[in-house]
């Protein structure tokens, strides 16, 4: 009885664990491994091409690309936030400060 028993629950697992309809191991899709929709790339060949390109820069154009990034990145915030350059840095600077703690260290100076 324990036998029946024990099989009956195996295979409800192993059913459970693979989806309804399936057992666990059986192949999912088209048997010739064609797939309806693409796979998904995940973006580690762009990444990867992104450092190949930066490692191949010098010290001076992978500075100069920085700024160029920063500068850029200011000029998406002016235009989403509506505001000058200034103001823009302004509110970036201070967002940046916000919630930061002062370091204890610096309240020990002279401390022997």
């Amino acid at each position: 009885m324990t036998a029946a028993f024990d099989a009956a629950s195996s295979h409800s697992r192993r059913s459970l664990a693979a989806g309804p309809g399936r057992l666990a191991g059986e192949a999912v899709g088209p048997a010739d491994g064609a797939r309806y929709t693409p796979r998904m790339d995940s973006g580690t060949a762009a990444r990867q091409a992104i450092r190949d390109v930066v490692a191949g820069m010098t010290l001076q154009e992978r500075i100069a690309l920085a700024y160029a990034l920063g500068d850029e990145d200011v000029r998406l915030f002016m235009a989403v936030s509506q505001l000058e350059r200034e103001e823009a840095v302004a509110m970036l600077r201070r967002a940046r400060h916000h919630g930061r703690q002062h370091s204890v260290a610096g309240a020990l100076d002279g401390v022997a």
